[in-house]
């Protein structure tokens, strides 16, 4: 297994033959001719010369030795890998959009949101509840589901619940 690593240089995946497996052992994504895609049958993007780019062509991730921009960060020795789950079946899939070139710029794009186990929120620290910050209940919603669900590749997409103040009740 070979260790992806992101902007920041922190490992946050593992490739196995054509299988992205996280750091837990579960299967995220899957690779068909160089494209990534997800267990739902979506295209995330590609695998581009060590890079993983998003479908506009910025880097979210690399292996190491990943050649030109952007300049990739220093990174340090990987943890062990994990002992991965069984794959799930890949599903069908569409024709693949079409190619872009690869751009010398990191995605906005967390690795986390590329293969689907995050939301931009995911990316702010912890906030107060929402009648302290002002913060929607549909994104507290989407916060905590995230910290306590993790990531599930076969899930169906998160739906926004019910709006007013309390997520959990409609």
């Amino acid at each position: 297994m070979e260790p992806v690593f992101d902007k920041s240089g922190q490992v946050v995946a593992w490739l196995r033959g054509d299988h992205l497996i996280d750091p837990r052992g579960r299967h995220v994504a899957f690779l068909r001719n160089n494209w990534v895609l997800s267990y739902r049958g979506t295209y995330l993007g590609r695998l581009y010369s060590a890079w993983f780019r998003d479908l506009a062509g910025a880097a979210v991730g690399f292996v190491r030795g990943a050649p030109g921009l952007p300049a990739a960060p220093a990174t340090g020795d990987p943890p062990p890998p994990p002992n991965p789950e069984l794959p799930p079946v890949p599903p069908l899939v569409p024709l693949p959009p079409s190619a872009t070139r690869p751009m010398p710029i990191w995605s906005r794009t967390s690795w986390q949101q590329f293969v689907g186990c995050g939301s931009w929120a995911d990316d702010q620290p912890p906030r107060a509840p929402a009648r302290d910050a002002g913060e929607p209940a549909s994104a507290v919603f989407r916060r905590v589901r995230s910290e306590n669900s993790g990531c599930d590749p076969l899930a169906s997409p998160p739906v926004d619940p019910p709006r007013g103040d309390n997520p959990e009740q409609p």
